[in-house]
């Protein structure tokens, strides 16, 4: 699933089988009333080159998609390779534009972020952002990575972000953007390296050079540590909900 955070809100649901082929297609809109519309999306291929083979994309567990003007873009995830199944680090958007949707795989020409999955992905304004999640050395604990990625929507090339020492080395946690245009966001839990549940807070702050990630050390009593969770930042009173 994917939330638009336009004004049109809008859910988007790709159901997929063991071939890849995609069994749903769904997207609800609200114009005064709430509307389902059911499609089966074409596919071609966009960007620096050209790939012939893979028409849509595979079935696959642990990707993240975000929903940006109409089009859903999912990326990574573990998926069949031969006989194992291995971390993706391919990226696909969905076009809800053309009547039945069309998937295309973007080919940024610029280095891409390495396969993983149970990352964390989301939008901050023209930009994606990816962070963490479970690496190509397999889906154990030891495989968990802390890089932060920007993808530029405009230009289709990927730029890491600057390491810090505060960044969550995690896989399986919750980010939330904050609201505002600035593209600040919130992390809460999630798996640490030692596949413990994490209950650490941190701060993204995209406008930082270097040192984007801080961790924050709130006042109170703070939840327990989880993971499997969800993040929900509410604007009209300032508060984060988990």
């Amino acid at each position: 699933w994917a939330l638009s955070e336009e004004p049109v809100e809008t859910l988007v649901q790709v159901s997929e089988n063991e071939t890849g082929t995609v069994l749903e297609f769904a997207e609800l809109e609200y114009q005064g009333t709430y509307r389902w519309t059911r499609c089966g999306p074409m596919a071609t291929a966009l960007g620096a080159s050209t790939n012939t083979t893979s028409m849509k994309p595979q079935a696959r567990y642990g990707h993240q998609s975000v929903y940006f003007n109409k089009n859903l873009y999912v990326v990574g995830g573990f998926a069949a390779d031969g006989l194992r199944i291995a971390a993706k680090e391919d990226m696909w958007v969905l076009d809800l534009h053309q009547e039945n949707g069309r998937w295309t795989q973007i080919m940024p020409a610029t280095q891409t972020p390495p396969s993983r999955g149970f990352h964390a992905l989301w939008r901050s304004g023209y930009k994606i952002v990816l962070h963490g999640g479970q690496g190509p050395s397999g889906t154990g604990f030891g495989a968990v990575l802390g890089d932060t990625w920007e993808f530029d929507l405009f230009s289709k090339e990927w730029h890491q972000k600057a390491t810090s020492a505060a960044v969550p080395i995690m896989s399986h946690l919750s980010i939330n953007p904050l609201e505002g245009g600035l593209g600040k966001a919130t992390s809460f839990g999630g798996r640490d390296s030692d596949g413990n549940p994490s209950g650490r807070l941190y701060a993204f702050s995209p406008a930082k050079a270097a040192d984007a990630w801080e961790r924050v050390y709130p006042a109170g009593a703070s939840p327990s540590r989880r993971t499997g969770h969800a993040l929900v930042y509410d604007e009209s009173s300032s508060r984060i909900m988990i």
